[in-house]
């Protein structure tokens, strides 16, 4: 099995224990507030390694160099932080963007970092 197919299995079961874990992670954590901030936290990373994902499937298809990947996984990312975000104004754009694109950058090393071999997909990465 690939890499890339074990990581979407991991996603699916991450997902599947954040459903189940959140009401667990969302108790330990008072206010209402809060527990809405978990619950689209959670949300935010789920999307954010899918879009990766994607994108890596993606680029492989079209020999995409590592560098247009993270073209083409910033913009959808931004999205989604900034839907996390929302209320909140960006200041500074150009800031932003460097974050995202380091956000981006960081969470594929982390998955590109996952040795196939010792992924369980049985399991979450969690």
């Amino acid at each position: 099995m690939g890499w890339l197919k074990k990581i979407g299995i991991i996603v699916g079961k991450t997902a599947e224990f954040l459903v189940l874990g959140g009401p667990v992670i969302s108790a330990l954590i008072p206010g209402k507030r809060d527990d809405q901030i978990v619950a689209v936290a959670q949300s935010v990373i789920g999307q954010a390694i899918q879009v990766i994902v994607q994108v890596e499937a993606i680029g492989a298809a079209l020999a995409l160099s590592g560098a247009d990947k993270l073209k083409a996984a910033v913009g959808p990312i931004s999205e989604i932080l900034l839907q996390f975000l929302k209320g909140r104004k960006v200041k500074d754009v150009a800031k932003y963007r460097a974050g995202v694109e380091k956000f981006t950058s960081g969470l594929a090393d982390i998955l590109s970092s996952l040795d196939d071999g010792d992924i369980d997909t049985n399991k979450p990465a969690v």
